[in-house]
């Protein structure tokens, strides 16, 4: 836990969020702030439904450590926990444990499976809208709740908390450089059950934001066949060695590299040019490490450009998504489709 805590203070500290709220003392924007009003913005661009009812990253989600219990599997939810969600009634919802860990995972879906890690604040609308697409492109979905409150529309002291929560949570180390988060080792055991599942060559897996870089970390396991990093997060990006890491440990990027440039299990990368938390060079780190292995697109939101994307974008097909012909989002969309495809049903 001490590590996490220094991770929270250095946060707010370089963020401005330490000594000035938010915004600032100095009325900008803090650094981490940045995650926090670029999802707010978002959240203008689809129309919000119905949220559960409860308080923000409800008990249902919680890290609950039971003893070493070194198996894996899926059980019923607890007795009492909180009503379904509207927007989730078509999903199947089971608790998934691994080693003493335990969270919430809805499931929908027939084909290949596919792991779809939310962004913050949680499982808000747009993500879940994101779901139903794979879902609608014959793959099994497997939806984790991993923080906030499903349902519950975007906002941004709603996100801010989250963020905030992240910070000291033991399953994330959001600036850690040459290691992953904890919560990877509980989405692997998730993965190798959904592979089980749904059989075929492997399964597909989609991080966003906060979990951008988590596919990375899947990929030491075989049957992790397609990653897809969307805005990827981690580490947050204060200094130009973390903004070039890829929140991943040298043994573990040996491996993915050797996956990505010699097994055919190459990795797919989204961001917006001007997203601050998604920095252009963890894309070169990219390019430099994986070489033809890594394809990334990068829709440009810089000053006057062709499609009027704001520079505060950052949730490529999730908030920010503009669902029409043409559009560079609907593009990047379409392709994370197509990749799960070439890759899952080989």
């Amino acid at each position: 836990m001490g590590d996490n805590v220094e991770y929270a203070r250095a946060a707010f500290d370089q963020s401005g969020l330490g000594a000035g709220g938010f915004p600032d003392g100095s009325g900008q924007t803090g650094r981490l702030g940045v995650i926090v009003s670029t999802h707010a913005v978002s959240d203008r661009n689809f129309h919000a439904r119905a949220p559960v009812d409860g308080p923000p990253g409800g008990a249902d989600s919680e890290h609950r450590a039971a003893g070493h219990r070194p198996a894996s599997g899926f059980a019923r939810p607890r007795p009492g926990s909180s009503r379904l969600p509207a927007m989730l009634e078509g999903f199947e919802t089971s608790e998934f444990g691994h080693e003493g860990v335990t969270h919430r995972v809805y499931s929908a879906g027939a084909g290949p499976g596919v792991l779809i890690m939310h962004e913050v604040p949680g499982l808000y609308p747009a993500v879940i809208e994101f779901a139903e697409r794979v879902v609608a492109a014959g793959f099994r979905v497997a939806l984790p709740e991993l923080f906030g409150t499903p349902g519950r529309p975007l906002s941004a002291g709603y996100a801010l908390g989250q963020v905030a929560r992240a910070c000291i949570s033991r399953e994330f180390h959001v600036l850690a450089s040459r290691r992953s988060s904890p919560i990877t080792v509980w989405l692997r055991a998730l993965c190798r059950e959904l592979h089980a599942e749904c059989g075929g060559p492997g399964v597909g897996a989609i991080g966003m934001c906060l979990t951008g870089n988590f596919a990375l970390s899947l990929m030491v396991d075989p049957w992790v066949m397609a990653p897809v990093l969307s805005q990827p997060s981690l580490p947050f990006p204060f200094g130009a060695e973390r903004r070039r890491a890829l929140h991943l440990s040298d043994e573990d990027l040996t491996v993915v590299r050797r996956r990505a440039c010699d097994e055919g299990a190459g990795v797919l990368g989204l961001r917006f040019t001007r997203d601050p938390m998604s920095p252009p060079e963890r894309f070169q780190r990219l390019r430099d490490e994986l070489g033809e292995g890594f394809e990334a697109i990068e829709i440009d939101s810089g000053k006057g450009n062709a499609h009027g994307i704001a520079a505060s974008a950052h949730s490529v097909v999730t908030g920010d998504l503009v669902d029409e012909t043409g559009h560079p989002t609907r593009a990047a969309l379409d392709r994370v489709l197509a990749f799960f495809d070439e890759r899952l049903r080989g």
